[in-house]
């Protein structure tokens, strides 16, 4: 019944995006926890998996970067893009150490953006701007325009760059998937 609510709330901010872009065309991009590479320092604890990639050590959050493919972004006919919503989908075993994300864009002169950061926490579908409110269980972070509604971006790299918490009672935290969703400028 509960994950039923939360699907049914997912899907109302993914039509509500859908009518604040006017129907115009809007892609999407999905990437599976596997497609993340660990940051530096962190290899030997990380592991993959059929959920994705995860955290194995007891002892030391895991930072991971997970990039979308830049060539599944370029279009010939509009070279501008927009990011209109994000979404990472984890499992937090920790109750003591947050897992947090934010979203990143690379354009292709090397300007770099950044999103807020979210963290996981109980009680809010999306995240919440602080941790003060440990959550622990499978949910999911979202943006909602993480860079604007009319910030477009030059044949922009996207990806989004994560805390994976230590693992708590044997069991790892892990990052599930990640999905974007952009549009095409029309001028």
């Amino acid at each position: 019944m509960r994950n039923g609510i939360k699907f049914l709330i997912l899907i109302g901010i993914l039509l509500t995006v859908y009518a604040g872009t006017g129907g115009a065309q809007t892609n999407v991009y999905y990437n599976h926890g596997t497609s993340c590479q660990p940051g530096f320092g962190v290899f030997a604890q990380t592991g993959y998996g059929e959920p994705g990639i995860g955290n194995f050590s007891n002892s030391a959050e895991a930072r991971v970067f997970c990039p979308m493919n830049r060539t599944e972004f370029r279009t010939n006919d509009w070279p501008l893009t927009t990011v209109i919503f994000g979404i990472l989908r984890y499992t937090d075993t920790s109750s003591t150490v947050p897992f947090w994300g934010y979203m990143w864009v690379s354009e292709n002169s090397g300007a770099t953006y950044w999103s807020i950061k979210k963290y996981t926490c109980s009680g809010s579908q999306g995240g919440c701007f602080d941790s003060t409110t440990e959550f622990v269980g499978f949910n999911a972070l979202t943006w909602n325009y993480p860079f604007g509604q009319d910030q477009f971006f030059n044949e922009p790299t996207i990806g989004y760059s994560c805390n994976i918490p230590r693992t708590a009672g044997g069991f790892a935290s892990w990052i599930y998937s990640y999905e974007t969703f952009t549009q095409p400028s029309s001028f």
